[in-house]
């Protein structure tokens, strides 16, 4: 089955959209579904980015999970700690 995930904007669904994703991430990889599309607006846009970056490079759902949910727990002073450019370096 081919899967398309959209995530929307708005501030604290960011952090809703990290949980959900967790939550269908095993499905996903169980299902044998082939994520086709990630796309979405404002922190969903990002969310996004995030996912389809880690699933293009290890193609397995629960890994790109695992890479939102660092960025989704990641603290400003945690990245500038780091001194990695781009931003999803330091979480993909």
């Amino acid at each position: 089955m081919k899967t398309i995930l959209i995530f929307q904007g708005g501030g604290a669904l960011g952090a809703y959209e990290c949980g959900a994703f967790q939550a269908i991430a095993a499905h996903i990889d169980k299902q044998r579904d082939d994520v086709m599309a990630v796309g979405g607006t404002s922190i969903g846009a990002l969310n996004a980015s995030i996912i389809a970056s880690a699933y293009q490079r290890v193609k397995n759902a629960k890994e790109a999970a695992e890479a939102l949910k660092r960025f989704c727990t990641c603290t400003g002073h945690e990245y500038y700690e780091k001194g990695n450019t781009p931003l999803t370096k330091n979480f993909v």
